[in-house]
């Protein structure tokens, strides 16, 4: 049982910096097209968990779960290999003074961190129990 914690709070964190991450690239994909887009690839983020899951349903009830996970690797190794060629390339801010690591004084910034832990806590168990 504490493995699987351990587990579960690695996958978890994990979920949650993707999350990030991909909010971040639509930041720049934004700045890039200047015009707004963070709500349209939320959207079709929702979209396809939703075809994603229908498809896979059926996928698996016909064929089987081995044929549904080669198809599945086939086409995002195929949907990879086609996007990478239009990945945006990075913009690298100027190199700028390294300064020693300091952890924030103001208790303030801990309180909103726990904050946003206990948001994340209850929208990933919504999320789970929808899955």
């Amino acid at each position: 049982v504490p493995l699987a914690a351990v587990a579960m709070i690695i996958f978890g964190g994990s979920v949650g910096g993707m999350g990030v991450a991909m909010n971040a690239n639509a930041v720049v994909v934004e700045r890039r097209l200047s015009r707004a887009v963070m709500s349209s690839s939320h959207g079709f983020w929702s979209l396809g968990g939703f075809a994603g899951g229908g498809l896979g349903g059926f996928a698996i009830q016909h064929y089987g779960h081995l044929v549904h996970a080669a198809a599945v690797t086939a086409f995002a190794f195929a949907v990879i290999a086609v996007a990478v060629r239009h990945l945006l390339a990075e913009d690298r801010p100027q190199a700028a003074e390294h300064h020693k690591f300091a952890l924030p004084a103001n208790p303030l910034v801990y309180l909103i961190g726990l904050m946003a832990l206990l948001a994340m806590i209850s929208e990933g168990a919504v999320l789970d129990w929808a899955a």
